[in-house]
């Protein structure tokens, strides 16, 4: 889609799983099957509030803020790293000290809360895009869509797999770091399951489950995408068929299957040059237009603030 650049951002304040595509008639009910006819009509119509909600959310939902350390993906990605050994805290101070300590892992905290409910609420709205959706639709207009939902379906599942139970395997066999153990936590449980066809509370499933979910939604999605000419488009704002293949690559990863990783990590290798000169080196990779870039979003002033932002929280140089 070609409006990744504005979002409706009063959807992010919507409760959660309350769906952003019942905004698309106004205080008019929808029957399924209407709002089936009316998304064969006017797909634009019925999902890119939809669409433009999630995208909204990924950049900066936050359920509950807390010292500006909650906003959408990026936040999740610093904070997950102070949580690990990738980042070194060297000042003792700000609400980012309890995820430094891994003192933030109770289901009632708001650290946990926030991720639930951000990785929930997209996979809500991608059900209720999926399931006005027949699925046997041969019209490319719809089909985007249903690509874009599976694929960030799948986005959702793979980051709440890192949060709720071991990875996949744990350790390196027949390696002299691994020393030789290596633990399998496939079988482990993990978060529940909800697709369009589900109804009513679900179990936890397995890590192995959740991975197979992953897989078979970003896998569909990338078919879909190669199949309606959107393997990679010309704005780096859409969930695009490179974009499904960085996510698979991962997490084919996770579960060791090397070749299927090599396989689709070798789709963002022949899209995408490295940076070349002093023009692109030297640009401080700020800007989404830069050829390597596979999937970002402009920073504006309605996605972001002056403390709650990647560049608040990471550069020594600035505010906060």
């Amino acid at each position: 889609m070609k409006k990744g650049k504005i979002f409706l951002l009063a959807l992010a304040s919507l409760p959660l799983f309350t769906s952003c595509i019942d905004d698309a008639e106004q205080n008019t009910y929808l029957t399924e099957d209407r709002r089936t006819e009316l998304a064969n009509e006017n797909p634009d119509k019925v999902f890119s509030s939809a669409v433009a909600g999630i995208y909204s959310d990924m950049q900066s939902y936050v359920k509950q803020d807390m010292s500006h350390n909650y906003f959408g993906q990026k936040s999740f990605d610093y904070l997950t790293s102070l949580m690990g050994n990738d980042m070194v805290m060297t000042g003792r101070f700000g609400m980012s000290l309890y995820h430094y300590l891994c003192d933030y892992w109770a289901q009632n905290f708001v650290a946990t809360a926030n991720r639930w409910a951000e990785y929930y609420r997209c996979i809500d709205n991608a059900n209720q895009i999926l399931k006005t959706i027949d699925p046997e639709t041969t019209d490319e207009a719809v089909l985007k869509y249903r690509a874009i939902a599976l694929g960030m379906r799948g986005y959702a599942y793979l980051q709440l797999s890192y949060l709720y139970q071991q990875s996949y395997y744990v350790g390196c066999d027949d390696t002299k770091w691994g020393k030789g153990q290596h633990y399998d936590f496939s079988e482990s449980k993990c978060v529940p399951i909800v697709t369009e066809n589900t109804e009513g509370d679900q179990p936890l499933s397995t890590v192995k489950q959740v991975m197979d979910q992953i897989k078979g939604d970003l896998g569909t999605a990338y078919d879909i995408f190669n199949k309606i000419g959107m393997q990679k488009t010309t704005d780096p704002t859409d969930f695009d068929g490179c974009v499904a293949a960085t996510y698979l690559a991962r997490a084919y990863m996770i579960t060791h299957d090397w070749d299927q990783a090599l396989t689709y990590a070798q789709v963002i290798v022949d899209n995408f040059p490295v940076l070349k000169g002093e023009d692109q080196i030297l640009q401080g990779f700020s800007d989404i237009n830069l050829p390597d870039v596979v999937y970002g979003c402009d920073i504006t002033a309605d996605n972001t603030t002056l403390y709650m932002s990647w560049f608040s929280q990471m550069d020594s140089y600035s505010d906060g």
